[in-house]
């Protein structure tokens, strides 16, 4: 694949894949980590792709087996609000403070989105994890339940029904906070 035919397609899906694994790793740092990595793998295997399912579902196949490594680390590897030193002097901001700095929010504004963002992934915790990587896939990812069933291997009316359980706890959750 030639240079220019990659940055196309990252043109068109760098979004996708950073929302994909920003979804499922808080620290925006190592986000970017497992995007570059994500990346790499997907320049060396482009050439190889055989077409026998949706580029995507192949995309999200890379990105989900690249954030499973990330989870193997020990977790004293992690970090995720430590401010940084490097041999040279210099230091780097926490992950969230560099993640406001980047967003240019008001502080209230990063305290309001904060708080609902914490309390939807508590409330999707709450699921089977089944029911909790369908409705990531379906309603954060914006996979297509065909794409859906061709990423996880698992029967459409499998899906289908995962996903119905998955959206009535939903609102039951929030119906009882309310």
């Amino acid at each position: 694949m030639d240079h220019n035919t990659f940055n196309q397609f990252l043109d068109q899906w760098q979004n996708d894949i950073y929302r994909m694994i920003r979804s499922r790793v808080n620290a925006p740092a190592d986000a970017e980590d497992i995007m570059q990595e994500v990346l790499l793998k997907l320049y060396r295997g482009l050439d190889s792709f055989r077409g026998e399912s949706q580029l995507k579902t192949w995309m999200y196949r890379l990105v989900k087996n690249a954030i499973a490594d990330y989870y193997r680390k020990p977790w004293w590897k992690f970090d995720w609000v430590r401010e940084r030193e490097f041999p040279d002097g210099s230091t780097s901001q926490p992950a969230l403070e560099q993640y406001l700095d980047e967003q240019q929010v008001s502080a209230l504004d990063a305290v309001l989105s904060k708080e609902q963002g914490e309390h939807l992934l508590k409330l999707v915790d709450r699921l089977s994890p089944a029911e909790k990587e369908y409705f990531t896939l379906r309603f954060l990812d914006a996979f297509s339940l065909l794409q859906i069933s061709e990423a996880t291997g698992k029967n459409l009316n499998t899906i289908k029904t995962h996903l119905y359980r998955a959206v009535k706890k939903m609102r039951n959750y929030l119906l009882e906070e309310s």
